[in-house]
């Protein structure tokens, strides 16, 4: 039981932090600092990117790829991360050529600043050639830290967040 304490101290910290603030309408840079500090913590605490690595390692065999996506940490952008596990292979080359631009970059663009804006981190699970993805997103909302798999809020517990993510890998691959 040491992620259920784990995460009853964790849920007690948020409480409290919560409890003495008040996010105005307008969010001011060091406001939104806070807020991203926040996030970040409930981030690291939560990890789900370990979720996601073992959903990969046993149901994919590892064929998958992880990402990380912190919108207001400029060392993370873009960076993806594979967990090795041990007695798996990962023979897969790495492609360390640049894509192709295409219109859609301003877009992408749009939609980065967006997120920026919405307080959200977000740990991806990609496989399938990029047709299959698992996002666990975690923000903050009206003082609250919230938890989301592919857009549908859960809520913060380990067991709703384990079933939710079973139910969002079947969907998924459409089962």
């Amino acid at each position: 039981m040491e992620w259920a304490d784990d995460l009853r101290k964790f849920r007690e910290s948020i409480e409290t932090i919560t409890q003495q603030r008040s996010v105005p309408e307008e969010v001011g840079e060091e406001e939104m600092e806070e807020r991203h500090r926040l996030i970040q913590e409930a981030f690291d605490e939560l990890k789900p990117q370990s979720y996601l690595a073992e959903m990969n390692h046993v149901l994919l065999d590892g064929r998958g790829e992880l990402e990380l996506y912190l919108p207001w940490d400029e060392e993370e952008d873009d960076e993806e991360f594979k967990l090795e596990w041990e007695g798996v292979d990962d023979d897969e080359p790495d492609d360390d050529e640049p894509d192709e631009e295409d219109d859609d970059d301003e877009d992408f663009e749009d939609e980065e600043d967006e997120l920026e804006e919405q307080d959200v981190a977000s740990a991806i699970l990609v496989w399938n050639d990029g047709q299959c993805e698992l996002a666990i997103d975690i923000g903050l909302e009206d003082n609250r830290i919230y938890w989301q798999v592919n857009g549908e809020d859960v809520p913060t517990n380990d067991g709703a967040l384990r079933e939710a993510l079973k139910k969002a890998f079947a969907d998924e691959i459409g089962i």
